[in-house]
């Protein structure tokens, strides 16, 4: 079981070592007592970087490693897509409090689910995570984040692709980077993508086109979203 904490690299809560680890609360309070691993004054656990090695290293001598890892980035990710739908309620600043204090574990396995192929559990994922960057208002380390992902699942999952890159455009626009948020809009719509992401880059086009007071444009693409969304 000590091996499996390895899959840890900051703190987890209790809930999450009993999850992903499938540990037990006995478990987990005998590697405190033998100072193994940590428990902070907030209740969540810590395991040191090198005994964390250590126990990686017979993680995988045994085999276990992806299907912790994978235990791991689903945990999270479910997680975030929990926290996701209080983001947009009234205890929306809890709701972010508790995914800043899970942002490491969050990251680690949304690079997992990318390194994997995990194209579903990212279509699930993205919009909650794009709304932390953007209630965090950091809005280029998410831009960043979701570029670099859409590149490494083009080929194997394109219309999850277009998805990432409706999202990009969105955090680009916050961001002030106009020009790059109207060329991926427009790169979208260049392909044949579901009717969400189209609608999404033709009402991101009509906002790029208010801040540069082009009016007639943004009333062209309100008038394209509009009929998109009455033929749904």
């Amino acid at each position: 079981m000590f091996s499996r904490l390895s899959i840890f690299r900051v703190e987890f809560t209790l809930a999450a070592g009993l999850t992903v680890a499938q540990a037990s609360m006995l478990n987990l309070a005998s590697l405190v007592d033998r100072s193994l691993i940590q428990r902070g004054d907030n209740g969540r656990y810590r395991i040191h970087e090198l005994l964390r090695q250590f126990a990686a290293e017979k993680l995988a001598e045994i085999a276990e490693e992806t299907a912790v890892a994978q235990a791991h980035a689903c945990y999270y990710l479910t997680f975030l897509q929990e926290q996701g739908r209080a983001l947009k309620g009234q205890h929306s600043r809890v709701a972010l409090k508790r995914v800043q204090n899970e942002i490491e574990n969050i990251r680690q396995g949304w690079l997992w689910a990318v390194a994997h192929g995990e194209s579903t559990l990212l279509a699930d994922t993205v919009s909650a995570l794009t709304d932390v960057y953007l209630l965090t208002g950091l809005y280029g380390d998410g831009a960043t984040l979701l570029a670099e992902t859409a590149d490494q699942i083009a080929i194997h999952a394109p219309a999850v692709k277009l998805l990432l890159d409706s999202y990009q455009a969105r955090l680009l626009f916050e961001w002030g980077h106009l020009q790059e948020a109207h060329d991926l809009a427009v790169a979208i719509l260049q392909v044949e993508a579901n009717p969400f992401v189209t609608t999404s880059a033709h009402l991101l086009l009509g906002q790029v086109y208010l801040k540069q007071d082009d009016i007639p444009k943004l009333k062209e693409q309100a008038k394209k979203a509009n009929n998109l969304a009455e033929t749904e």
